[in-house]
């Protein structure tokens, strides 16, 4: 069974661009936001170009989490009400869970699991970002949250040439990945962000799950460290409850890593990160409600 070709990748990267709009909305929210003169109208005529986000912002932000007594109606008194931040937040979890609450067959991974270790990951690249003072630990959590988006293009690829190659458990995802398309879902997701228009500093932390240590390393933004060194903590499995299971047996902390002992970290303190994001996790489905 021949694998596919690098043209035939990059056909799916761009029917994943095509068929997933969210994120590139997201991507233009992303530089909306840091400009000076932006106001609600723009943001709210933003989101209101994807129906579909829309819906979901206004409902999530009439969810319990947000316990607004008589709830709001419109995107402009949405974001007036929770604020830009909030609304930013908002925008960030509707289009995460669209993009991978999904089934990947290539993977074995189910849509629940896939959206589960996504958000998982975008919570804990959060608190592991605001514990070593990295200065907007919200595009940590736009980073870890779509840690594996490249994961829809490679899925995608597979499908369309019919090519089932099964997962080999001796080696890694990221080795089983380039042994069948030529490439890891970190390379194929740099693509995806970079196609939707994201701010470079996110494409490039993206990237850094491949790496081991990049730590101290001169021109290596801070949340391309953070995301490096968090590759290295959560498993990268076909199910959720992997990392639960790391939960429950102890968070492995790679011994005199250059990340921790420059941050001055702990076991212990990687493992209260660990619990701020299983605690969020939990609050985060309820806004999903």
């Amino acid at each position: 069974m021949p694998f596919p070709t690098k043209e035939q990748l990059a056909e799916a990267v761009a029917s994943t661009d095509r068929l997933c709009p969210g994120p590139r909305t997201l991507g233009r929210a992303l530089h909306l936001l840091r400009q000076d003169d932006t106001g609600v109208d723009d943001i709210s005529a933003l989101i209101g170009s994807d129906p579909a986000l829309a819906s979901d912002v206004l409902r999530c932000a009439n969810s319990v989490y947000y316990n607004r007594v008589g709830g709001v109606h419109s995107l402009s008194e949405a974001i007036q009400v929770i604020g830009f931040e909030s609304t930013t937040r908002l925008v960030t979890l509707s289009v995460g869970h669209q993009a991978t609450n999904r089934p990947l067959w290539a993977y074995g991974i189910s849509a629940g699991d896939y959206w589960s270790e996504s958000l998982f990951n975008g919570l804990f690249l959060e608190a592991l970002a605001e514990r070593v003072g990295c200065p907007d630990s919200g595009e940590a959590y736009i980073t870890g949250l779509l840690r594996y988006v490249g994961r829809l293009a490679v899925d995608q690829v597979l499908e369309d040439c019919d090519c089932s190659f099964p997962l080999d458990t001796t080696k890694s995802l990221s080795e089983w990945e380039m042994d069948t398309v030529g490439a890891t879902q970190a390379e194929v997701g740099a693509q995806l962000l970079r196609r939707w228009n994201f701010p470079e500093r996110i494409v490039n932390a993206l990237e850094a799950q491949d790496y081991h240590s990049i730590s101290g390393v001169e021109g290596v933004e801070l949340l391309s460290q953070c995301m490096a060194f968090a590759a290295q903590i959560l498993p990268v499995g076909k199910s959720f409850t992997s990392i639960m299971d790391r939960a429950n047996s102890g968070i492995p902390c790679p011994d005199e890593h250059p990340f921790m002992t420059e941050h001055q970290l702990t076991i212990e303190s990687i493992t209260a990160v660990f619990l701020e994001a299983f605690s969020s996790f939990s609050s985060t489905l309820d806004v999903m409600r």
